[in-house]
């Protein structure tokens, strides 16, 4: 049986198991990261990203990847709430652009509450932020992202020092490593 040590082990390698892996990395921290499947799940389970999430992305260098992967950056942000599909308007929210807001930003126009970020709501599913984030996993030096890995099990141990073993198994072949 293989052994690897790492500081960090991050089981699920979704949005959240991802992230935190991104985190680990714009810090120098080395981590495995194991997930169960090897392809992103293709059904958008959220529809949008939040501004203060994108901030996040763009210290990490994919903010613009995100922007380029959802609606068009020249759409305005509307959501309408209505009684059916085509029943009566209940409220409509009407934000703008993500191109408007950087023009209003670079003019000094508009409501300054749009000021504290340059990002209102980025409008993609889950999957493509996914893949967009698998990408970027799979290309930082520091993350042994491991797809098609799931954990087996792991054990406290006090001796020699203190510290975690943790059994994790290759999904198609069965391979086990500590």
């Amino acid at each position: 049986m293989k052994n690897s040590t790492t500081p960090v082990l991050v089981v699920g390698g979704s949005s959240v198991g991802m992230s935190l892996a991104s985190e680990l990395a714009l810090r120098n921290i080395p981590c495995i990261l194991v997930e169960k499947t090897t392809a992103v799940n293709p059904h958008p389970r959220a529809n949008a990203v939040a501004n203060r999430t994108m901030e996040f992305y763009r210290r990490w260098g994919i903010d613009q990847a995100l922007i380029d992967n959802g609606i068009a950056p020249e759409f305005p942000a509307d959501y309408l709430f209505t009684s059916s599909m085509n029943g009566r308007l209940v409220y409509k929210i009407a934000l703008p652009s993500h191109n408007q807001l950087l023009e209003l930003v670079a003019a000094g126009d508009g409501d300054k509450k749009l000021y504290h970020s340059p990002y209102l709501k980025t409008i993609l599913g889950q999957n493509e932020v996914d893949t967009v984030l698998k990408k970027h996993v799979l290309n930082q030096a520091s993350i042994d992202a491991r797809f098609g890995w799931e954990l087996i099990g792991f054990s406290q141990l006090d001796k020699p020092s203190r510290h975690v073993v943790a059994q994790i198994r290759n999904v198609s072949d069965g391979e086990v490593q500590e």
